[in-house]
């Protein structure tokens, strides 16, 4: 082992020892109180302390950017195009204020994600606009070059969120109002559904798991739609004994964010889209203008 990686791995250590003594260290007491799994393990899956676990959250796009700078000489070429991808999502200059009386930035997740997305759909079809995805179409297609389950992989899908929040901002900034189908709220449940499994093991209200990047621009509402008919199959290929179902409105009711509406839905989707529309009127007519924009002529 060189002496580089000798001062690197003692700063690592460092490191972790500060941050565990700050989280674990009890109100008024110089001694530490290890509780249970749910309060103990929160900050290993936050980056970087999580750097060699393949689950994570990052709390902004610079620790973000960290990790691909850090794999950056493992895989120059792939990295390096990625990270000039990301750069040309941002075409020009950025909204620093947005106006104080404007349309509404929604989100739409949930359980069954075939419905979620034609809801969504038939929302933005409401308005009279599209939808900004995530990853957007500047960094569509770039993630595959990552291995599935790496934390790479991980990681530019959370990086995807900030050149999709950038297009939010310009759409916003014409008068334009936006709807998503999945934001930070979906990656963030999934990430904590998969590292504590189950109810009772995860971290109790507010806990850094739950709290939101403050880098990150966050909508308005998140619908999670509870539908009668749910369609989780896209987690069957990691934790078939993990009920996403059960643990995700757990989740959403702890997430710092607070404009989080747990809605539940009837399969009919017409149905559905009365009730969300009374949601999002009922949540946002007095901040928000919620008029349709202006059809394109």
């Amino acid at each position: 082992m060189s002496a580089i990686d000798s001062f690197s791995g003692v700063f690592n250590l460092a490191i972790y020892v500060f941050l565990f003594s700050s989280v674990y260290r009890t109100a008024g007491q110089d001694t530490f109180k290890f509780q249970s799994r749910a309060d103990r393990g929160d900050w290993n899956y936050i980056y970087p302390m999580t750097y060699l676990n393949k689950l994570a959250l990052f709390k902004s796009e610079e620790s973000i950017l960290s990790l691909f700078r850090r794999e950056e000489v493992k895989d120059h070429l792939n990295i390096r195009a990625f990270l000039n991808a990301y750069k040309s999502c941002f075409w020009k200059d950025d909204i620093k204020a947005l106006p104080e009386y404007r349309k509404p930035f929604i989100v739409v997740e949930g359980n069954n994600l075939t419905a979620r997305r034609e809801l969504s759909k038939r929302l933005s079809g409401h308005h009279n606009v599209g939808r900004v995805f995530n990853p957007p179409q500047c960094l569509f297609g770039w993630s595959r070059i990552f291995p599935r389950g790496d934390l790479l992989k991980k990681a530019s899908f959370q990086l995807g969120l900030y050149a999709a929040a950038f297009t939010v901002r310009q759409w916003l900034n014409k008068g334009l109002p936006v709807f998503m189908d999945g934001y930070w709220t979906d990656q963030a449940s999934y990430i904590i559904a998969r590292i504590y499994k189950t109810i009772d093991d995860l971290p109790k209200k507010g806990s850094p798991m739950y709290e939101e990047p403050e880098d990150l621009m966050l909508p308005d509402l998140v619908l999670y739609l509870d539908f009668e008919m749910k369609h989780l199959d896209r987690f069957s290929n990691y934790s078939s004994n993990i009920d996403f179902d059960a643990i995700n409105k757990v989740i959403y009711s702890n997430f710092k964010y607070t404009p989080v509406a747990i809605v539940k839905v009837p399969n009919d989707m017409q149905d559905a889209f009365d009730i969300v529309m009374e949601v999002i009127q009922s949540k946002l007519s007095k901040q928000y203008d919620l008029t349709p924009a202006k059809p394109k002529v």
